[in-house]
């Protein structure tokens, strides 16, 4: 009996992407446009083509993974009658020949992550990669890949063109990563779609005729990166980036942000009389940190620089009391009232250049703060799907730093300049004047 064959032929685009066995792969589509139905059933085609194989599939969550491509991936196994046993809790099916496919959400904790690519995989693939703020580089190159080395595995990943700016998915679709085999198309090129679609579009169009002039129709339908420059909170000129200097007799503070699943990020800046700027010296985060792990981190700064004070996100009480009390590190709580209107003042701090970051030391703040914008016009709260771990422990150094106090010193004009011969006769006038009062 001939095995089954699970990709389609008659959706061209979607089998040019199946067929591609690139070691590394992104497919960027609109909805509706069936990239994950194409990839799903490539997963199902590797299982079969490759007995006893490991495959994984995974999205933002293993909820919204399940939602994606469970039925899918059921129904292609039914309609060709493959034997298979399934554990949906577990998000699990394995076939008769011990090929298996497992999914998984990308917000599981780094542990979780290591113990899951622990094995030899044969593909990988990650769906919604458009919407995915977390280390996406990370997790691909330093830990999926090794995952694929061993049995010559592919990693891809698909998604849509998100208004979410500098992701690494869209670095990988427009060619800033090298490297990767790369597939577009939208539902207009799906046969099964195309027509609805139409209707669908046409149906927005007539209640509300500006619809074509949005971001949103421009990202999910015509699959164009449209990041909207309106709502970016930060906005960095290279010139604010300077060469390590030695300052004279600086003042350190050190933010601090709390995380575990989310990274503990730390952000050491200085500020000193003779400049009214403040300086980021560096910055940097690291996730899984335990409350012992985050105490050493801050004490290695307070070895390293007269640290004046240390702020910390004041969220996680018990974790601050047990590094004051236990660790002996001293700590205050971190203002974060009103965060809205700071981040503004922050961001024409930046603007204007009264912020300055120490090359080589801080790259990572900086792209984080690059990619942070507005929930929508009101400006108001962060886009929540934006990690911001690096510039709210900068935000927690920057509110209690004193650089705005510096007053320019006025020096007195030189005894030989024509302003201070011109100053000395007027005073020299009016004490004769005054001498000469009844």
């Amino acid at each position: 009996m001939a095995p089954p064959v699970f990709l389609d032929s008659s959706f061209p685009l979607q089998y040019k992407a199946a067929m591609d066995k690139s070691f590394l792969k992104a497919i960027q589509c609109t909805r509706r446009a069936g990239k994950s139905t194409g990839e799903g059933k490539e997963t199902l085609q590797s299982m079969i083509d490759v007995p006893e194989s490991n495959h994984l599939y995974g999205a933002l969550t293993l909820s919204s993974a399940k939602n994606i491509i469970w039925d899918t991936l059921l129904t292609e196994l039914e309609a060709k009658k493959v034997p298979y046993r399934s554990n949906e809790q577990q998000g699990t099916i394995k076939l008769e020949n011990k090929s298996q496919v497992k999914l998984f959400g990308l917000d599981s904790s780094y542990k979780e992550m290591r113990k899951i690519l622990g094995s030899k995989y044969k593909t990988v693939k990650i769906d919604e990669a458009g919407s995915i703020t977390q280390d996406l580089k990370r997790v691909c190159y330093q830990m999926v890949m090794p995952a694929l080395t061993d049995v010559n595995g592919r990693l891809t990943l698909l998604g849509t063109a998100e208004n979410i700016p500098k992701t690494f998915f869209e670095a990988v679709t427009t060619g800033l990563e090298p490297g990767w085999s790369i597939h577009k198309w939208t539902a207009f090129d799906n046969p099964y779609i195309a027509e609805k679609w139409r209707e669908h579009i046409a149906w927005i169009e007539e209640f509300n005729p500006t619809f074509k002039l949005t971001s949103e129709y421009k990202t999910h339908y015509l699959n164009e990166w449209c990041a909207d420059d309106k709502l970016l909170i930060i906005k960095i000129n290279e010139k604010t980036v300077v060469e390590p200097i030695e300052f004279n007799s600086p003042t350190y503070i050190l933010g601090v942000d709390i995380g575990f699943n989310d990274a503990c990020a730390f952000t050491l800046v200085a500020f000193h009389k003779a400049s009214p700027s403040l300086y980021v010296v560096e910055s940097f985060k690291e996730p899984e940190l335990d409350i012992t792990d985050t105490a050493n981190r801050i004490k290695t700064y307070l070895r390293k620089y007269p640290v004046a004070k240390v702020i910390i996100d004041g969220a996680n009480k018990q974790g601050v009391e047990e590094i004051k009390n236990r660790h002996h590190v001293p700590l205050e709580a971190a203002e974060k009232q009103d965060k809205a209107s700071f981040l503004k003042i922050l961001a024409d701090d930046i603007t204007r250049q009264r912020v300055h970051y120490f090359r080589g030391k801080c790259q990572s703040l900086i792209d984080e703060q690059a990619s942070l914008q507005w929930e929508d016009d009101t400006r108001q709260r962060e886009d929540q799907r934006i990690p911001n771990d690096q510039n709210d422990s900068f935000l927690y150094a920057w509110r209690e730093a004193r650089n705005y106090l510096w007053k320019e010193e006025i020096k007195p004009d030189s005894i030989n300049s024509d302003k201070y011969m011109d100053e000395f006769a007027k005073r020299l006038l009016e004490q004769r004047r005054r001498q000469h009062e009844p």
